[in-house]
Formats: C-alpha cells, sequence, structure tokens
C-alpha cells in the first residue's frame, strides 16, 4: 500500500507541477493543452491523503505501544515527517484556492502565485525526508533539489505528451524544453550523488540489498530515459515539419518510463537504506535477485567491485544491439507499445550486465 501510495505521490505532484509550469510559458512557445481544471483539483485532494499514508504507517505501527490517536499527535506535531505533512496540508489547500478560483491558462500572475506553492511542496517533502534527518540542513537542499528536478521534467513532458491538441507551438516547446529538461537531468544526477553519500555510501555493497538493487534498477532506467530524451531531441524534432508524423507517442513513451521509475523510488521507500555497507555481509542476507544473477558469495569483511569480463562485455553488446532496434523501429514507424518493450528489454540486459561483473 505504501508502495503505491509513494509512487502516486510522485506521478500525481508531477502532473501538478508540470501543469502549473507550462502555463507559465507563453502559448506561442508550446502547444495548445487540454485538461480539465476538476481533474487537477482532484489530483491535488488526492495527492495530499496518498502523501499521509506514511504517517499513517508511522502512527500504527507506533501506536501499537501508545495508542494509536496518542502516536499520531506525538508524530504530526514532534516528528519531522508529521511536521512536513502539515505543512504539505497548507501550501496545498491554498494551491487548490488557487486553482479552483482562478484560471492559470490565461493569468499568467496566478500561475507565478501557484509556482510558489509547488516550490513550498517542494520544501516540504525536502524537510520531511529521510535525507533530512540524516543531515537537517544539506539533506534537506538535496531532496528538495532532487524532488524537483525529479518531478518538473516529467511533469511538463506528461502533459504535454497526454494533453496536447496539435503539434503547433512543439517547435518552439522543443526549443526551451530541452535544455530544461537536460538542467533537470543534472540536477537529478548530481543531487543523487550528494544523497548517496550519506545513505548509499558503498554503492555496489548496497547491490546486496533489496534497496540497492532498487536503486540499481533506477539508475537504469535512468540511461532508458535518456535513451527517449536523445531521441526525441533528435529524431523527432528533425521531422516535426512532416505533416503525417505524430511525436506524441514517442513522448508518451519515455513518459511510461518516468512513471515506473516512480514506482522503483516507492519501493525503495519500504526498503533500510544501507548507511553502514561494511555491516551488509553480516547484518542482511542477500537479496534474492543479487542472489539469482551475481555469480558470487558475499563474504564478511570484504567488499564487493565491478571487474570487466566476457560476460559483461556480451550482455553490454546485446544492451546495445537493442537501443540500436529500438531507433530503427521508430524510424520505421513501428508502434510505440513495442518499442517500449525493445527499451525495457535493453535496460535488463544492462542489468545483468553489472551483476555479471560482480567481483
Amino acid at each position: 500500500m505504501t508502495i503505491l501510495a509513494k509512487a502516486c505521490t510522485y506521478f500525481l505532484f508531477s502532473f501538478i507541477i508540470g501543469t502549473v509550469v507550462i502555463s507559465l510559458v507563453p502559448m506561442r512557445y508550446r502547444p495548445s493543452l487540454s485538461y480539465s481544471k476538476k481533474w487537477l483539483v482532484r489530483a491535488l485532494v488526492l495527492f495530499l491523503l496518498l502523501s499521509f499514508v506514511p504517517v499513517l504507517q508511522l502512527a500504527l505501527s507506533v501506536g501499537e505501544d501508545v495508542g494509536i490517536w496518542q502516536a499520531l499527535n506525538a508524530i504530526l506535531f514532534t516528528f519531522a515527517i508529521g511536521k512536513g505533512w502539515l505543512f504539505l496540508v497548507l501550501f496545498t489547500s491554498v494551491l487548490i484556492g488557487v486553482v479552483s478560483f482562478g484560471n492559470m491558462a490565461t493569468d499568467r500572475f496566478l500561475a507565478g502565485i501557484a509556482t510558489v506553492l509547488c516550490l513550498m511542496i517542494v520544501g516540504a517533502v525536502g524537510y520531511s525526508s529521510h535525507a533530512a534527518s540524516l543531515s537537517p540542513q544539506q539533506g534537506f537542499i538535496a531532496q528538495s533539489l532532487h524532488f524537483f528536478a525529479v518531478t518538473s521534467w516529467p511533469g511538463i513532458l506528461f502533459v504535454v505528451s497526454w494533453c496536447s491538441q496539435g503539434k503547433e507551438g512543439l517547435p518552439a516547446f522543443f526549443r526551451w524544453f530541452t535544455p530544461f529538461a537536460l538542467v533537470c537531468l543534472g540536477v537529478t544526477v548530481g543531487a543523487g550523488i550528494w544523497l548517496m553519500s550519506w545513505i548509499t555510501p558503498q554503492y555496489v555493497n548496497a547491490w546486496m540489498m533489496n534497496y540497492g538493487q532498487l536503486l540499481l534498477m533506477k539508475h537504469i532506467l535512468l540511461v532508458v530515459v535518456v535513451f527517449y530524451a536523445l531521441v526525441n531531441t533528435v529524431f523527432v524534432r528533425a521531422k516535426l515539419k512532416n505533416d503525417t508524423f505524430s511525436p506524441f507517442p514517442w513522448l508518451r513513451a519515455e513518459s511510461l518510463v518516468l512513471i515506473v521509475i516512480f514506482f522503483v523510488t516507492g519501493a525503495m521507500s519500504e526498503q533500510e537504506p544501507p548507511h553502514h555497507g561494511e555491516k551488509l555481509m553480516t547484518d542482511e542476507k542477500p537479496s534474492p535477485l543479487f542472489s539469482q544473477f551475481a555469480s558470487v558469495v558475499p563474504v564478511a569483511g570484504k567488499a564487493l567491485s565491478l571487474q570487466w569480463n566476457v560476460e559483461m562485455g556480451l550482455f553490454m553488446l546485446l544492451s546495445g544491439v537493442f537501443f540500436v532496434l529500438c531507433y530503427q523501429a521508430m524510424k520505421k514507424d513501428v508502434h510505440y507499445a513495442f518499442v517500449l518493450l525493445l527499451s525495457l528489454c535493453a535496460g535488463v540486459l544492462l542489468y545483468v550486465s553489472m551483476m555479471t561483473a560482480v567481483h
């Protein structure tokens, strides 16, 4: 339940912030969009409700000893996760009012207010994060940057790929969205490395745990996203002048991979982060996935590393072949669902190549 709630909150906030940010952009720099204001309000309400699930789960756990209402009261007014949710209630409620009683599509000042409120929500998420509990200032900044970057870029992509009414305005849209997405990707990677320095200090060793396996999957899926981003930047933009060509299937394929990343991120929230890498081989049983794909047995006191070998090279080569097949299929206008399947197969092969290199 918590995994699904976490994944949905990422997706919902992506849609919310994407809609808000794109409303700041003048019409001549974006395609015409069609979405219901009621759906945006419903997304905000659902985001608020689902973001309460981790608070409720903690209250149910603590409440076994002291009672659920006493535990909930203590969490909301004492714990960072509870106070962060109260900030979310405040900022999201105001944003619901702004969206309900105004029209961001025609009022850019209102869209600016909504953007500020979204940034406050980002700050509330950063404040209540696990990283902030480890390092209050740096963790807050790193998690806030990461959350903003990983939701705003996909959010704009979601809105444009699924809500556009036509191709008009797409060339101008790509001219500003491509550098914006690259900056967000850079911030995502940079903030992610910053967060890993506290949460996952021994990256390869962490692969023995479920958290580390999910983190590796998330990084491999980001490689798939980068592939789609490059193709959409080069291939799609070059074919926009073709009247019969529709770029939206390929934009939607990229957005679907990002949704899968949100679910992986949600699953990570339910796993214990490996803060102390040196204890992994004595305190925890290896992840079933690690035991299945890695060719080594963990030994206490010895760290894992990556070592190039024939198997790794073979699987990486096969992964590259699948990426090439994806590109060729896109050029031949094969249905995007098949191309999406090919790209995920490329990701699986890349994962196997990493696991066969563990030494």
